[in-house]
């Protein structure tokens, strides 16, 4: 289940008044003694003698009387509002408490929607996915989980809209009871986001969302972080097609592609530095849009990076033939076995050296041309030749040339200068550097607390143009060029 962070409910706790917040709800209170208690009548139940005592100094309450209620200020909005405990949280922490008497006499919320009610569904589904990512941000669990799969680049978490499902956007939605209430939600079961039973689809998930050749969410992927039931009930996606691709802006200013499972094996790849990246809907969800996309932006290699595994493998067999048919130059990346990519960087660190030498060691599975060995870098394409768009997509983006996912390359001249005419789609041939953290603290996501605990390295001996793997009682070589 989603959960707040401690940390959170620790400051509200502490910093909020509980004098003052029973006095917003209508109930005065007066001195008593020299404790520093108050007392009142208690608004739970019908009180014609004060039996409410408030300590100030400890921030609780407590009736003395027929309710024998208490708590601290938590426990006080529940019972004036007669919300569960999440709703009551969302209320202190939005500065949304207080009413007449401590009763709701209103239809409306007092937590702001933040959903385009006004515009078309698609719009109404970028909305849901905006929220999402800003709920990220106030979720320690979600953050946690990103840190444990080696996603700590803010610029990650913010070009990718990663978001996590805290079941907070009920709360914020008018009342089902009432025209607008019953309406949203109706839209909202029509795009997927709730079920029949009014709950949201990917509760308690981490969102990552794909996106059309508009920049418009058609469909998000979910990774659900309690167990559930098993390992298959831990990916969602919205009912409906497999729609959107994942890193879009890639296909339009790479030539050479990395292909991937999961959208977190293509994160990995990503955050290592390695931008030319894309994924498929698991090792089945290979779709028209994506090979027409390949075709239409002239993608020429392609980079297979499944899971070493027998799904992964059977997927690069059966897939071989769509890519074939395109013209697509094909290399399988080969990771030990059992192994998927994001396990393989967080066990051999760096990643981004890692995952450079078994980019560099590719196996040329073929399309009838001779087999020229990739040449990894940070970036994965060029920005020198002008990427060719439609124009519906021209006019998406604002006529504007596409940054793509490496703009920092772009507007580094000592990048570019590099680039040799003889490298894959004219880049860098060096290795990329070591990256121990973010380049600076103001570019740091949030930090969840407490932190997980470091990936424990693989027993691995590096040598000049080799890393020695043992793993059982085999030892696995990973050769530089």
């Amino acid at each position: 289940m989603a959960r707040f962070d401690d940390e959170l409910i620790r400051r509200l706790k502490e910093e909020t008044d509980i004098v003052r917040l029973i006095e917003s709800y209508g109930t005065k209170l007066k001195a008593r003694g020299r404790g520093g208690e108050m007392i009142g009548l208690c608004p739970i139940h019908e009180d014609h003698e004060p039996s409410l005592v408030v300590n100030r100094q400890k921030n609780v309450w407590n009736c003395l009387g027929a309710c024998g209620q208490g708590g601290d200020v938590i426990q006080w909005v529940m019972h004036a509002e007669k919300v569960g405990f999440r709703h009551a949280v969302e209320l202190l922490r939005d500065g949304a408490t207080g009413s007449s008497g401590g009763k709701r006499h209103t239809t409306e919320r007092k937590l702001d929607c933040p959903l385009a009610l006004d515009g078309d569904d698609l719009q109404l589904l970028t909305s849901v996915v905006d929220y999402y990512h800003e709920r990220l941000k106030e979720s320690p669990q979600a953050l946690t989980y990103l840190q444990s799969r080696g996603i700590t680049d803010s610029e990650a978490v913010t070009r990718f809209k990663i978001g996590f499902v805290d079941r907070t956007l009920g709360l914020r939605l008018p009342y089902k009871q009432i025209k607008s209430g019953a309406e949203i939600r109706a839209r909202l079961k029509k795009v997927g986001v709730v079920r029949d039973s009014g709950h949201e689809h990917l509760r308690g998930c981490v969102t990552f969302p794909l996106l059309n050749e508009h920049g418009r969410a058609v469909q998000v992927y979910g990774r659900r972080l309690d167990n559930g039931q098993g390992k298959a009930a831990r990916h969602f996606y919205l009912p409906g097609p497999h729609q959107g691709i994942f890193n879009r802006e890639a296909l339009a200013v790479c030539e050479e592609i990395i292909l991937c499972e999961s959208i977190i094996d293509a994160l990995t790849f990503w955050c290592a530095g390695f931008r030319n990246v894309t994924t498929l809907y698991g090792t089945n969800g290979l779709t028209d849009e994506l090979l027409e996309a390949f075709k239409f932006h002239q993608i020429k290699r392609l980079l297979i990076a499944f899971d070493n595994d027998q799904a992964g493998n059977a997927a690069a067999e059966k897939h071989i033939d769509a890519f074939t048919s395109l013209g697509l130059e094909l290399y399988r990346l080969l990771f030990p076995a059992g192994m998927d990519v994001n396990e393989y960087a967080l066990k051999l660190q760096p990643a981004s050296k890692a995952l450079d030498l078994v980019i560099r060691n590719a196996e040329w599975i073929g399309n009838g041309k001779p087999p020229t060995a990739p040449t990894s870098t940070p970036a994965g394409c060029s920005f020198n030749a002008k990427p060719q768009v439609t124009a519906s997509e021209e006019a998406a983006k604002g006529k504007t040339a596409a940054a793509g996912p490496t703009a920092e390359v772009a507007k580094n001249p000592e990048a570019s200068a590099k680039s040799k005419p003889g490298a894959v789609a004219g880049l860098p041939t060096e290795p990329p550097a070591p990256t121990a953290g973010l380049p600076s603290d103001e570019k740091q996501p949030p930090v969840a607390s407490p932190q997980p605990p470091a990936p424990k390295d693989v027993e691995a001996e590096i040598r000049e143009k080799e890393i020695v793997i043992p793993i059982g009682n085999r030892s696995y070589r990973v050769r530089g060029l």
